[in-house]
C-alpha cells in the first residue's frame, strides 16, 4: 500500500495518538490531553498499529513520521536526539 493511502487510512484521532505517543506519552497521558478514556486512546493506538502493519506503537509512531503520515515540530526533534520521533528523522548531515 502506498504512503498516501496509509495516510488516508488513518483516523485524525489515530493521528493525534500516533503524535503524542512519539512525544513519548502513555495512553492514560494521551487519553487526558485529548478528553477520552484510556481504553479509547487504546483502541485508536490499536487500529493505527494494525493499518500501519506493526506490532508495537513505537513502531507505528516510527513509521507515520517516516512516512510524513504525522509531523512534529522541529524543535522538538531537534531539542530530543534520542526521542522515538527522532529515529524517523535524518540526522544533521556530516560534513
Amino acid at each position: 500500500m502506498t504512503r498516501r493511502l496509509l495516510a488516508e487510512k488513518l483516523s485524525l484521532r489515530e493521528k493525534e495518538c500516533l503524535v503524542w505517543i512519539a512525544l513519548g506519552k502513555s495512553s492514560w497521558d494521551i487519553g487526558a490531553i485529548l478528553g477520552i478514556s484510556e481504553n479509547t486512546a487504546n483502541f485508536h493506538i490499536k487500529n493505527a498499529m494494525r493499518k500501519l502493519h506493526t506490532h508495537s506503537r513505537a513502531a507505528a509512531a516510527i513509521k507515520a513520521v517516516q512516512f510524513g503520515i504525522i509531523e512534529l515540530p522541529s524543535h522538538w526533534a531537534d531539542a530530543h536526539p534520542n526521542s522515538v520521533a527522532s529515529r524517523g528523522k535524518e540526522g544533521p548531515s556530516q560534513a
